[in-house]
């Protein structure tokens, strides 16, 4: 990925500052799946886990399927970076069956991850 991570943090810190102040728990697990995206993007998996662990924690407490099944997809990221395989298989299983569950896009994208780890 390019672009200016600084600037991107800065906006999505500010963001999650706001969801915070006017109490949208839906808008903090979008704003910290960004967020772990973006650490991920720049090499950072420790920080991309934290944000993705309270994407997920925020996501399970409101039911909302789509981040929670985003925060699993970027735990398993995570954990490849670590080479920790078998929760990266976990995490991707846990995303898939949500992602199918509610016929999102991004099924295919996370089979083709599946099928990328039992190689």
């Amino acid at each position: 990925a390019t672009g200016d991570h600084p600037t991107a943090a800065a906006t999505l810190k500010q963001a999650l500052s706001l969801f915070r102040d006017v109490g949208d728990p839906d808008g903090e697990a979008e704003t910290h799946n960004h967020l772990g995206q973006l650490h991920l993007d720049a090499n950072e998996p420790t920080a991309a886990r934290q944000h993705f662990t309270t994407a997920l924690t925020i996501a399970q407490r409101i039911n909302t399927p789509t981040h929670q099944a985003r925060a699993h997809e970027g735990l398993a990221h995570c954990t490849l970076h670590d080479e920790h395989h078998t929760n990266a298989t976990t995490h991707l299983h846990e995303a898939l069956t949500i992602y199918q569950h509610i016929n999102s896009p991004h099924t295919t994208r996370v089979q083709t991850a599946l099928h990328h780890q039992q190689r």
